[in-house]
């Protein structure tokens, strides 16, 4: 009698481990917030405006997987704070228009240029972050630009030394 007692007890012990497993797993959909916990929302990122920056334009190619190239590029500003820039896109044309010149970036390389384009300014733990989204234009910063004058007497035409 002890073996059918016993067999008995097996099949009652694991009912019992089902029946718990199923009432432990069933979800509770009333809304309450006793489930699983809920990813907190995504704050909406901050909205695009128009950027103007200036620094030197660098080239960075990588290697993956397949043998297949990356080209990255990276704007380096007068504080050492490098920015990526995007692949400007192909500008699209107007109906009867002709579409504009597409930017090489590649013109541009090692070069002291101004950068205007759309993208977001943020700041964490006092560090401000740029990120540049799109690109409108580039040039390349010539000798003719402003450049800031240090002489506090202003400049005598560039004969005089002293």
């Amino acid at each position: 009698m002890r073996k059918d007692k016993f067999g008995l007890f097996c099949v009652f012990m694991a009912a019992m481990l089902i029946f718990s497993g199923w009432a432990i797993g069933m979800d509770d959909d009333d809304g309450d917030g006793g489930g699983a916990k809920k990813k907190p929302a995504k704050k909406a990122p901050p909205p695009l405006e128009e950027l103007t920056l200036t620094g030197t334009l660098s080239k960075t190619e990588r290697t993956g997987k397949d043998d297949k190239v990356t080209v990255t590029y990276t704007l380096t500003d007068a504080n050492g704070a490098k920015i990526r820039v995007p692949q400007p896109r192909k500008p699209r044309a107007k109906k009867g228009e002709q579409a504009p010149a597409v930017i090489d970036l590649e013109d541009f390389v090692d070069q002291q240029v101004v950068i205007e384009g759309k993208g977001r300014t943020t700041e964490r733990g006092g560090k401000q972050s740029v990120t540049l989204v799109s690109v409108t234009s580039v040039k390349a910063m010539d000798g003719d630009a402003p450049a800031a004058d240090n002489d506090a007497e202003g400049d005598m035409g560039g004969d005089d030394m002293w």
